[in-house]
C-alpha cells in the first residue's frame, strides 16, 4: 500500500510537470505566433520603406535619401533580429514539445507501475486471507 501511494504521489507530481511544461509550452508557441506577426509587419514595413526611399530619391536632395536608407537598412536589422528571435522561440517550442513527449512516456510507465503494483497488492491480500483460513482451520484441528 505504502508503494501504492508513492507510486500515485510519483504518477501526480509527473502529471503535474506535464501540465507545467504544456503551459510553459503554449506560453512559447504564443510568443512564437507574436514575432511571427510581428515579422509580417516589419516586412510589410520594408516593403512600404522601399517604396519611399524610390520616391524619395526622385524628390529629394541627397541628404534626405541618405537618412531614409539609414532607416531601411535599420529595419533590415530589426528584420533579422526577429528571424533570429522567431528561429529561437521555435527551437525552445520544440526543445519543450519532446520534454512534454518524454513526461507522457513517464506518465505512462508510471501508471503501468501502479497498475502492477495494485495488482500484485491484491494477490498478496488474496494469499493472505487463504493463510489465514488455512491457519483457522489448523487452530481448529489442534484445539480436537
Amino acid at each position: 500500500e505504502e508503494e501504492a501511494t508513492e507510486v500515485w504521489e510519483r504518477w501526480f507530481e509527473a502529471d503535474n510537470a506535464r501540465e507545467i511544461l504544456k503551459g510553459i509550452s503554449n506560453e512559447l508557441l504564443a510568443r512564437l505566433k507574436l514575432s511571427q506577426f510581428n515579422l509580417v509587419g516589419l516586412r510589410r514595413n520594408e516593403s512600404e520603406l522601399k517604396a519611399q526611399l524610390e520616391t524619395s530619391k526622385k524628390q529629394l536632395k541627397c541628404g534626405k535619401v541618405c537618412s531614409l536608407e539609414k532607416q531601411l537598412q535599420e529595419t533590415e536589422c530589426q528584420l533579422v533580429n526577429v528571424k533570429t528571435s522567431a528561429d529561437e522561440y521555435q527551437q525552445q517550442y520544440n526543445v519543450t514539445c519532446s520534454h512534454i513527449r518524454e513526461m507522457d512516456n513517464l506518465i505512462i510507465e508510471l501508471k503501468e507501475n501502479v497498475t502492477n503494483a495494485e495488482n500484485r497488492a491484491n494477490a498478496a491480500e488474496a494469499q493472505c486471507k487463504i493463510l489465514t483460513e488455512t491457519n483457522e482451520e489448523l487452530n481448529k484441528k489442534l484445539a480436537l
